[in-house]
């Protein structure tokens, strides 16, 4: 396991929902020992559980030992959450209704599915957009309905376009700057991290198992228990890399940890581990489903014991627990303290080995005359042209030397890349 500073456990323990007698003297006698609370504060801003950690400090019963400035900051950052989200939801209810009246059946996703079913208090969980899932048939008749509530086109592919090589549309209100997805998959063989289950027919298998009972609308559904929770666990690996980049960043996984945390607690009683497994495999899915699993069973390791017992019989094989170990060192520092890495300076595949990618990085120096006259647009015959290859190498020194300081972080970003490209 891996050793946390107090700063951190207490930011976790704030997260909590539901706080019990225990929790709550497990926070106070934290806020006591030596909190760097200017980290406390980034770390809950960079993770987006400003509000969560609000509502865990609030709840001390004296608190002498908290900053002032602090606390104003996450009440502050609490009721903006809370103002963007009950407009959100505004802004779902018309939505719900524009798609009610075509008689277009929708599956909430994400934030829309769980800040009010699980998170109870809609300050709580910050929302960036609303998405929801369609069919794959009814997506011209989805537009139809949600351009009648006045958004418009974000992208600029061309539908069809989109549904050939994409997974979901975007649309926003140019009044209220609300950001709408509509998915007809979860995600694409076009994405950077390729994150996706190779079940022709997943979508198909979600579809007939949803249930409108949370809900209370008609034709407005939540997914099974076990196909939200592979759901977080993509979003979760999905959002680790960021575009083409290849480093692994730490934004925001804290909150989606709590997601998929939460959402366990919430469904304890009508799912189990064994269950899962067995589904996730079914959907090609259990590698990253198990991962994602373990690292929120090792980041909340001191307050899972009292929530529930799903992660007991919890096991993944060592490759994937290597890549576990990882994700959760990195999303434990404050912040990305490094920049991303090259990408050229790291091998994805298989045979890689450090002699690989340094004669890789030489040929990068010292390309042949050929390669560097089109490199420099510099004809070989002309005067002092191998002087190029000192300015050329003085250049990336400058641009990529700083790599040399990060080579320790080189092979993690390697495993992390390599692992999130190769799931099957």
């Amino acid at each position: 396991m891996i050793k946390l500073s107090d700063t951190t456990r207490l930011l976790l323990h704030c997260i909590q929902l539901n706080h019990t007698k225990n929790t709550r003297d497990e926070i106070e006698s934290l806020a006591q020992k030596s909190i760097d609370w200017d980290a406390f504060e980034e770390y809950a801003l960079w993770h987006g559980i400003a509000p969560l950690s609000f509502i865990g400090l609030r709840d001390i019963q004296d608190g002498q030992w908290l900053p002032v400035q602090l606390f104003e900051t996450l009440k502050v950052e609490y009721r903006k959450n809370l103002i963007r989200n009950t407009m959100l939801f505004s802004e779902l209810e018309n939505i719900i209704g524009a798609f009610g009246e075509q008689q277009i059946p929708i599956v909430l996703l994400k934030g829309a599915a769980i800040t009010k079913m699980v998170y109870k208090d809609i300050g709580l969980r910050p929302m960036s957009d609303i998405d929801i899932l369609v069919k794959r048939e009814h997506i011209h008749q989805s537009v139809k309905a949600i351009e009648s509530c006045g958004y418009r086109h974000y992208d600029r592919e061309d539908l069809e376009q989109l549904l050939n090589t994409r997974y979901h549309v975007v649309y926003f209100n140019p009044d209220t700057n609300v950001l709408l997805e509509i998915h007809w998959d979860i995600t694409s063989d076009h994405h950077p991290s390729l994150v996706r289950s190779h079940i022709s027919d997943l979508i198909e298998k979600w579809w007939s198992r949803v249930s409108n009972v949370v809900t209370g609308f008609d034709k407005v559904f939540h997914l099974h228990p076990i196909d939200l929770i592979c759901l977080l666990s993509i979003h979760f690996f999905k959002h680790r890399f960021i575009k083409q980049r290849a480093c692994f960043s730490s934004k925001g996984a804290i909150l989606q940890l709590c997601d998929i945390l939460n959402v366990i607690c919430f469904y304890q009683d009508e799912i189990s581990w064994d269950e899962l497994r067995a589904e996730s495999q079914k959907m090609g899915l259990y590698r990253i489903v198990s991962v994602s699993l373990w690292v929120v069973k090792v980041v909340f390791s001191e307050v899972i014991i009292d929530r529930t017992a799903f992660f007991e019989k919890l096991d993944i094989d060592r490759c994937d627990k290597e890549v576990a170990v990882y994700a959760v060192k990195r999303i434990c520092k404050i912040k990305d303290k490094h920049e991303p890495v090259p990408s050229e300076f790291i091998r994805t595949d298989k045979t890689s080995s450090y002699l690989n990618r340094a004669a890789g990085i030489a040929n990068k120096f010292f390309p042949d005359p050929e390669t560097l006259s089109k490199i420099m647009n510099k004809p070989i015959s002309s005067n002092w042209f191998y002087l190029n290859y000192f300015s050329r190498s003085l250049f990336l020194l400058k641009r990529y030397g700083k790599t040399f300081y990060k080579r320790k972080y080189l092979k993690e970003e390697g495993i992390l890349k390599r692992w999130i490209n190769e799931i099957d």
